[in-house]
Formats: structure tokens, C-alpha cells, sequence
């Protein structure tokens, strides 16, 4: 056989094994460097592990100066926990904007109520409901279903003074009013350097059971309620 023939050959299968190496060393890198918590937009809809039922604190997010002027922090706002989402979860990371489906005007008027004002129904759909695998209309009611099953502590309904809290007696204090709920699904989540609640991170399978929540959802709620205690804050009056 020709021996630059050979050559060439052996040439070119050290050329393929280089790029192969690089390939790997490249995905390797960006696999390494993708932040814990990252979202990837264009997933695809259905395929996520569990969800988390955003719960925001009405009277910390209508305290703050940039929101008074805000459709939640008017005069007939809610003084007590508000849906935020409802939010399809990877065990590392979350999707997003899965699909280009636009949400009907209309159904919110099925679902009255269900956010604390109008835009949210289409956004919260376009950013998360899109990764649900579901129709609007079944997005919502699922949403619906898990946020009135929850059963909110009575002390956490509009109190009329600040309540100062741990990360454990806030879970004690769900657990005791509902039941289903673990010490691990419950993540409340804290703001201005951990000193004021913000926000409860609640876990639930995709048929809506509760559940435990990801390390992943766990460490970014003890990120932001990193000290001792915080403080529920009272509704304005």
C-alpha cells in the first residue's frame, strides 16, 4: 500500500480525535460553569420534575418604595399571602418560555382573583405555565387547586404587629396547620439581607402532592434568610 496513503489516514483520524477532544473539554466547561438555579429557556413542556408554589408576602413587596404605586398595593390590596406562581422545576435549575402559546384573555375571569393582579395571569403563563405540559386553562386550575389546599397558619392571616421568626418555627407553624407539608418542602425565602420574610417556596409533585423540595430550592432559601431570624411585617394602614 501506498505509504502516504497511510499518512494521510493516520493524519486524519488524529485531526478527528483532537476535535473530539475539544468537543468534550468544551461541554465539560460549560456544564461546569452554568450557575446553580439557572434557568433554560426553550424546554420542553411537560418534561420537569416538581413544582414550586410561590407564595409572596403582599405587605413586604407593597412596603418597599417602587412598588405603593403598584396594582397589588392599592387601597383594596390583600394583607396576607398572594400567589406569585406556580413554577415547573428541574432537581438543578428550571425551564422557561417553553412554548409561544399566547394565554387567553378570557380566562381570567374564570379564575378570579387567583393573582394578586391582571398581568401576572399572562405572564406567569408565557414564563412558567408554557413548561407545564398543560393548557392554560388546566395550568390554572392546578394552580388554583394547590394554592387553596394549602392551609395558611392563622397567626400569618393580616397580623397587627411584626412577628419575629425562625426558619424552623415558620415550618412548625405550617406543618401544624397542614399537615401534608414536610420540614423539607416548606423554604421561606427573605429579603434585605435576610432580615424581613419575602416570600414561601412550597414543593409539590406534578400531580400536586406535596413533597420535599430540591437541595438546590433548599439552598437558595437559606442564601437569602441567612440570618438568625427575620420579621414578618405587618399590612400597612
Amino acid at each position: 500500500m501506498d505509504r502516504h496513503l497511510i499518512t494521510g489516514e493516520r493524519r486524519e483520524e488524529v485531526i478527528i480525535k483532537r476535535k473530539g477532544i475539544v468537543w468534550t473539554l468544551l461541554f465539560v466547561l460549560l456544564t461546569a460553569v452554568a450557575p446553580a438555579g439557572a434557568a433554560w429557556g426553550g424546554g420542553v413542556p411537560g418534561r420537569f420534575d416538581f413544582y414550586v408554589l410561590a407564595l409572596s408576602w403582599s405587605p413586604a413587596f407593597c412596603d418597599e418604595a417602587r412598588n405603593r404605586d403598584h396594582p397589588q398595593c392599592r387601597a383594596a390590596s390583600p394583607s396576607a399571602f398572594v400567589l406569585h406562581g406556580l413554577w415547573p422545576q428541574y432537581e438543578r435549575g428550571y425551564p422557561r418560555d417553553c412554548s409561544a402559546i399566547p394565554f387567553p384573555e378570557g380566562l381570567k375571569a374564570e379564575f378570579p382573583k387567583l393573582f394578586p393582579h391582571d398581568a401576572l395571569y399572562a405572564h406567569e403563563w408565557r414564563r412558567h405555565g408554557t413548561c407545564s405540559g398543560l393548557s392554560p386553562r388546566g395550568y390554572l386550575a392546578l394552580a388554583k387547586r394547590i394554592r387553596e389546599g394549602v392551609i395558611i397558619p392563622p397567626a400569618y392571616e393580616g397580623p397587627d404587629k411584626p412577628l419575629r421568626l425562625t426558619v424552623e418555627r415558620l415550618r412548625s407553624d405550617f406543618i401544624r396547620s397542614d399537615g401534608r407539608l414536610s420540614p423539607r418542602g416548606i423554604v421561606p425565602v427573605c429579603s434585605h439581607g435576610g432580615r424581613f420574610l419575602k416570600e414561601v417556596w412550597l414543593c409539590f409533585e406534578k400531580d400536586g402532592r406535596p413533597r420535599d423540595c430540591s437541595e438546590e430550592i433548599l439552598k437558595r432559601g437559606r442564601k437569602t434568610c441567612r440570618q438568625e431570624t427575620f420579621l414578618l411585617k405587618p399590612p400597612r394602614p
